[in-house]
C-alpha cells in the first residue's frame, strides 16, 4: 500500500574513524568571588582547527587538554 523507505545503514565504528575537519576551542577556567557566591568563568584562550581528523583521535585531543586543571577544551565538526 505504502511504499516505505528503508533507512540506511551505518556502521558506526567506520564513521567515527572518516577523516572529518574540526575546530578546537580552548577555554581557561577562572574561580571568581562576585558579591559572596563563587563563580567559575571561562575565558577563552584559543583556537584551532585540525583537518583530516578522526573523531576518535579529536576526542583524545581534548581529553589530554582538558585534563589539565586550568583548562577545557572542546571540538565542533566543521560542516560545509
Amino acid at each position: 500500500m505504502f511504499n516505505m523507505k528503508k533507512p540506511k545503514k551505518y556502521n558506526m565504528k567506520t564513521e567515527f574513524e572518516k577523516p572529518r575537519d574540526f575546530d578546537f576551542t580552548v577555554n581557561r577556567v577562572c574561580p571568581r568571588v562576585i558579591n559572596g557566591t563563587r563563580q567559575t568563568v571561562l575565558v577563552p584562550a584559543g583556537t584551532f582547527s585540525l583537518f583530516g581528523v578522526s573523531a576518535i583521535e579529536a576526542t583524545a585531543i581534548c581529553k589530554k587538554i582538558s585534563s589539565t586543571t586550568n583548562y577545557i577544551c572542546t571540538a565542533y565538526l566543521i560542516t560545509e
